[in-house]
C-alpha cells in the first residue's frame, strides 16, 4: 500500500479498478455480517442501532460541512502547488475540527432532550463518536488526489479484523453496544492512518490561516448534504418516536436488502460504461447514445430486481435474517420498488443534472423529498409500523425522481429512456416475478435452494424473453455485438 501523494498520477483504469474495490467492499461486507448480526442480535436491539445510527447521520452530514464534495475538488485545483496544498488542508482540517466539536455538542444535547433517546445513553455515546471519525478522516484529501488504490487496500485491511471481531466478540443479543463500537473503530483507526499518512506527504499547520473564507463556497454543498441525510433517515427518525423498536428492526432488514441491491446494480451498471463508451466511440451521436445506453443498462437490472424481490421476498428475509424476522417480509414487497426510482433518480444526478450545474434544482428536488417523506410518515407509521416507513420511503424517493425528470427536461427523458427497452424490460420483468413466485410456492425443497432455485431460473427466463423479442441492448451486452437502433 503505497503512502505517497505526489508519486506519478494513477490511470483511469487503476482508479477504476480501486474505486471498484471499495465499493464491493460495501456490498461483500454486509452480506457476510449482516445475516449472523440479525440472528444475534434479533429485531429489538436491531432496531435499537438502527434508530441510533440514523440518527447520527444528521449531525455526521453537519459536522462535514460539505467536504467530501468541496475537499475533493479544492485539493484537486491546489495539487499540483504543494504550498498552496498544504495551506487550504491546513484550514479545511481546522474547520472540520471546529464542525466536529459543534456537531457533537449539538448531538449531546439532542439525545439528552429526547427521552426515548436518552434510555440509551451508551448506545448514542458509542455512535456519537462516529461523528468525530466520520468528519476528520481526511478522505477528501486522497480522493483529491487521485490515490483510490490507497484507499481501496486501506479499506480491504480494516474491513479484516473488523469482521473477525464481530464474529469473536458479538456472541448474544445484549453485545449491540460491542456491534456499535466495532463500527467506531474501523473508523477511528482510518483516521489516525489517513492522518498519519497525510503527515508523512504534506505539512499540517495552525498559524496564519483563512479557514474561514471556506464557509461561503461549501454552504451550498453543506445544505445539499444535509436535505440528502434528512429525507433518508426520517424513516427511522419516526419509527424511532411513534412506532415499536421491533418495528424498525424488521425494516432495517428490508431497507439493507434494498440498498445492498441499489450499490450492487451502481457497480454493475459502472463496471459496463467502459465498454458502452468503447463500442460507442465512433458514433456520430456518442453523448445521447451514452446516456441512453447507461440507463437502460440500469432498467436492464433494476425492473426485473424489483418484481424479483416481491416474489421472493419471505424466502429471502427467512434465509438472510432468520425466521423471527420473517414480519420484514411486509415492508420489504415495498421498499423493492425503491431499487428503481432511486437507481433512476441517481442516474439523472449524477449523469445530466451536475454536469449541466444544476445543483441549486437538485436542492429543490431533495427539499420536495423531505416533505413529501415527513407527510406521508406522518400519516402511515403510527398505523402500519415499518410498511408505513417503508410508505414513506418510497413516496419520498417517487417525488425526487418526478423532481429530477422535470428539471432535467421533456426532451433530454425521451431522447434518455429508449420506450421500446423499457417496455421490453418491464414485460420481462413481471414475467421474472411470476416464476421467482411460482418457485418459491414448491413445497419438499430447502430453503435456501429454492431461494437460489428462484433467482437463476427466474433471472434466466428473463434474458430467454428479451432474447425472444429482439431486444437490441441485451444482445449487446450478452453477446458483446452493437446493433444501432432508432
Amino acid at each position: 500500500m503505497s503512502t505517497e501523494l505526489h508519486e506519478s498520477k494513477p490511470s483511469i483504469i487503476s482508479n477504476f479498478l480501486f474505486s471498484t474495490l471499495s465499493t464491493f467492499l460495501t456490498i461483500l461486507i454486509p452480506l457476510l455480517t449482516y445475516p449472523y448480526v440479525a440472528r444475534i442480535l434479533g429485531p429489538e436491539n436491531l432496531g435499537r442501532t438502527g434508530i441510533a445510527s440514523s440518527f447520527t447521520n444528521y449531525f455526521i452530514a453537519a459536522a462535514q460541512i460539505g467536504l467530501p464534495v468541496y475537499g475533493v475538488r479544492l485539493v484537486a485545483q491546489r495539487r499540483s502547488d504543494k504550498k498552496a496544498l498544504e495551506r487550504s488542508v491546513s484550514e479545511l482540517v481546522q474547520l472540520s475540527i471546529a464542525s466536529s466539536f459543534l456537531a457533537i455538542l449539538a448531538f449531546s444535547i439532542a439525545v439528552m432532550a429526547i427521552p426515548k433517546y436518552r434510555s440509551e445513553w451508551n448506545l448514542f455515546l458509542v455512535f456519537g463518536l462516529t461523528i468525530m471519525t466520520s468528519a476528520m478522516n481526511m478522505d477528501w484529501l486522497f480522493q483529491g488526489m487521485e490515490r483510490f488504490r490507497y484507499i481501496g487496500v486501506r479499506n480491504a485491511i480494516l474491513q479484516v479484523p473488523f469482521v473477525v471481531s464481530l464474529f469473536l466478540f458479538v456472541r448474544k443479543a445484549s453485545d449491540y453496544i460491542v456491534y456499535a463500537f466495532l463500527f467506531f473503530a474501523v473508523g477511528f483507526a482510518t483516521m489516525i492512518i489517513n492522518y498519519a499518512v497525510a503527515r508523512k506527504n504534506i505539512k499540517l499547520g495552525f498559524k496564519n490561516l483563512s479557514p474561514l473564507k471556506h464557509l461561503g463556497s461549501i454552504l451550498v454543498i453543506t445544505l445539499f448534504s444535509f436535505l440528502v441525510t434528512a429525507y433518508t433517515n426520517l424513516d427511522f427518525l419516526f419509527l424511532s418516536l411513534f412506532s415499536r423498536i421491533e418495528e424498525a428492526g424488521f425494516y432495517s432488514i428490508s431497507i439493507r436488502i434494498a440498498r445492498i441491491v441499489i450499490a450492487f446494480m451502481a457497480t454493475l451498471s459502472t463496471v459496463l460504461m467502459p465498454r458502452l463508451s468503447t463500442l460507442a466511440e465512433t458514433d456520430k451521436e456518442e453523448s445521447t447514445r451514452l446516456l441512453q445506453n447507461s440507463f437502460s443498462a440500469i432498467a436492464l437490472f433494476v425492473i426485473p430486481a424489483a418484481f424479483g424481490l416481491v416474489a421472493i421476498a419471505d424466502d429471502l428475509i427467512k434465509v438472510f435474517a432468520g425466521a423471527q424476522f420473517t414480519p420484514a417480509a411486509t415492508s420489504m414487497r415495498i421498499t423493492a420498488w425503491i431499487i428503481p426510482i432511486v437507481a433512476f433518480s441517481n442516474a439523472l444526478q449524477m449523469q445530466i443534472l451536475i454536469p449541466q450545474q444544476k445543483e441549486k434544482s437538485m436542492l429543490v428536488s431533495f427539499s420536495i423529498g423531505i416533505l413529501v417523506t415527513g407527510l406521508v410518515l406522518c400519516f402511515t407509521v403510527k398505523p402500519f409500523g415499518q410498511a408505513g416507513a417503508a410508505m414513506g420511503m418510497l413516496a419520498g424517493e417517487a417525488s425526487v425522481l418526478v423532481a429530477h425528470a422535470y428539471f432535467c427536461g421533456r426532451k433530454a427523458i425521451l431522447t434518455i429512456f429508449a420506450r421500446k427497452r423499457l417496455f421490453h424490460y418491464l414485460a420481462g420483468g413481471v414475467l421474472c416475478g411470476l416464476v421467482a413466485y411460482c418457485i418459491s410456492q414448491l413445497s419438499g425443497v430447502m430453503l435456501i435452494a429454492r431461494l437460489i432455485l428462484a433467482i437463476a431460473i427466474s433471472a434466466f427466463f428473463y434474458f430467454i424473453f428479451l432474447l425472444v423479442v429482439k431486444d437490441d441492448f441485451a444482445i449487446l451486452i450478452i453477446k458483446g455485438r452493437h446493433k444501432n437502433t432508432g
